[in-house]
């Protein structure tokens, strides 16, 4: 797979995940098992929503650049960003006691895979 194919696709996941959070916050914090949501949390997720948004409009602004530095740098911090929310739920989870439902290990297990695929295409970048 080019790279420019996975940004793309890393920007269509971020779309995806971003206009969930934004435009159905109340069902996004069922699926991660939280029943009653106030608008404090609402408004909590949708910010994250539109955090996820802006992040998948600049990978969708350099996936035909030339300048594989910027490319590199932005599945780096990209990897990081996934990478790190993996560990945060696993720390909630097993540290803090917080119960995971199913949608929790399937979404943090796609989200893993997403970040460890990035590690690998910033190095394959890298290489050129």
């Amino acid at each position: 797979m080019k790279t420019s194919y996975f940004l793309i696709f890393l920007a269509l996941y971020g779309f995806i995940t971003g206009g969930m959070l934004l435009f159905n916050p109340s069902g996004s914090l069922e699926n991660f098992g939280l029943t009653t949501s106030d608008k404090y949390h609402i408004v909590i997720i949708q910010y994250l929503g539109v955090v996820d948004i802006g992040l998948s409009i600049i990978l969708l602004l350099f996936r035909n650049s030339n300048d594989s530095h910027s490319i590199r740098n932005l599945l780096i911090g990209s990897a990081f960003i996934l990478i790190s929310n993996v560990l945060k739920g696993l720390y909630d989870v097993f540290l803090v006691h917080i119960s995971a439902n199913t949608y929790f290990w399937v979404d943090y297990s796609f989200t893993l895979l997403v970040g460890f695929a990035c590690i690998y295409f910033a190095f394959k970048t890298d290489n050129k």
